[in-house]
């Protein structure tokens, strides 16, 4: 009786092309400009969400750490406003 070793058959694989090197990207939290266009992400900058259909709540109900967080960005998002109109 033949043991696995005798009866498997050696096989060679070489490369058909060289692999080019993938991106690296790092963490997401450092993104910037950059990685962001080589993965093709487009803002459309002055587009409103409408947050009510997306998370299906009225914006009364949303939760308080969420109405805090639009508060701050409105208010950031104004005083860039009048900064650059100034």
């Amino acid at each position: 009786m033949a043991t696995r070793g005798e009866t498997r058959q050696k096989q060679v694989v070489t490369p058909d092309e060289l692999k080019e090197e993938e991106e690296k990207l790092g963490s997401s939290s450092q993104w910037g400009k950059e990685q962001l266009d080589y993965l093709g992400v487009t803002f459309n900058e002055g587009v409103r969400i409408d947050l009510n259909t997306i998370l299906n709540v009225e914006e009364s109900n949303w939760p308080e750490e969420l109405r805090i967080c639009i508060i701050l960005h409105r208010n950031i998002r104004t005083d860039e406003c009048r900064c650059q109109k100034g």
